[in-house]
């Protein structure tokens, strides 16, 4: 359920990003999907150990931690770096298809 959540707001940061007008110029000529992104930035928030670990618990304790403001920022800073690391992937395999001019 909690994937499944940070899976549904994943595509609007994406999108929030990419949508600004510094990078529009390039991203049209090469869009990126945020599918993609995403799925790379789930893959990257599952397989971080502590975040794994934080979610073999019971439920009660689970759903302690999803009230905690701590858990909060971990999850947030967790999806941000997420969306910055796979982003940049995409961005990276964007300027080496077009070109400055």
């Amino acid at each position: 359920m909690l994937m499944q959540k940070l899976a549904a707001a994943c595509p609007k940061m994406v999108e929030d990003l990419l949508a600004g007008p510094e990078l529009i110029a390039t991203t049209q000529l090469r869009p990126i999907g945020a599918a993609t992104v995403c799925a790379c930035t789930m893959r990257k928030v599952e397989s971080q150990p502590a975040f794994a670990a934080s979610l073999k618990v019971d439920e009660p304790t689970f759903v302690k931690r999803l009230q905690s403001e701590r858990y909060q920022s971990y999850l947030f800073t967790a999806m941000l770096s997420g969306v910055f690391g796979c982003l940049s992937i995409e961005l990276d395999a964007t300027l080496e298809k077009v070109s400055p001019e």
